[in-house]
């Protein structure tokens, strides 16, 4: 007898960005010339990051402290300075208890998908970033929102752009 591995919700996984890349390629084998637009890689753009900051790199790379931990909601200084800055703005006011620091963006997606409630539903963006179509899939079904079951019954490609009957 085998044991159930994967939770509900695991076959509807999927990243959608791969299925883009893939036609393009398919195209660009026929001669057309594709202008790839790497999500979150400037490097890939042609950006050049500063001598400054290779520098600074380098020489904490040389010291123990640098591969501690910090506070678990990040650098106490860092979150007061962003709390500063967002502040001068004269917007929404906070302090640095509002600020936290992930560890990507996919850990924060990850992170805002846990403390959602049973009814809640999610208007996100598609193609998007696969943490989120994860996150969303892992969902028990009474949370999940009718993305994934509207594209199954209406052929409709996003929650956003589709209504139903």
């Amino acid at each position: 007898m085998r044991k159930k591995l994967l939770q509900t919700g695991a076959d509807e996984l999927t990243y959608e960005i791969r299925g883009i890349v893939k036609k393009a390629e398919q195209l660009k084998k026929l001669g057309r010339k594709i202008l790839w637009e790497n999500i979150g890689d400037p490097v890939q753009k042609g950006a050049k990051l500063p001598a400054w900051i290779k520098d600074t790199i380098s020489e904490l790379a040389q010291q123990d402290e640098t591969y501690s931990y910090c506070h678990s909601k990040g650098v106490l200084e860092t979150r007061q300075f962003l709390a500063k800055k967002n502040n001068a703005l004269g917007g929404v006011q906070i302090t640095e208890d509002d600020i936290l620091f992930f560890n990507g963006l996919g850990d924060a997606i990850a992170k805002i998908y846990q403390y959602l409630v049973p009814p809640a539903r999610i208007i996100g963006p598609s193609p998007a970033y696969s943490t989120h179509s994860s996150a969303e899939a892992l969902m028990p079904t009474t949370t999940r929102s009718p993305t994934n079951s509207i594209r199954k019954t209406t052929g409709c490609p996003t929650w956003t752009t589709c209504t139903t009957r």
